[in-house]
């Protein structure tokens, strides 16, 4: 049995800027990390209606925007 990975753009930007910033990890190996976590997974990228739904969550619960974004999708 197979099983489909998604992760959403969002969490990819997420990564890139953590490596970077944080870990402060070339460019080179970002990229080749990231080639490593996109390989056989589907990428989502939010719409508008994505948006809406994360804004209820937000007001529910107060959480990063960000977060509430990436829970939503």
């Amino acid at each position: 049995m197979e099983v489909e990975k998604y992760t959403s753009l969002l969490n990819l930007m997420e990564i890139r800027s953590v490596l970077s910033k944080k870990k402060q990890i070339s460019k080179d190996e970002i990229e080749m990390i990231e080639k490593d976590i996109v390989e056989g997974i589907e990428i989502i990228i939010p719409d508008s209606s994505s948006f809406i739904q994360s804004n209820e969550l937000q007001k529910e619960n107060y959480l990063y925007p960000s977060d509430c974004l990436i829970l939503t999708l």
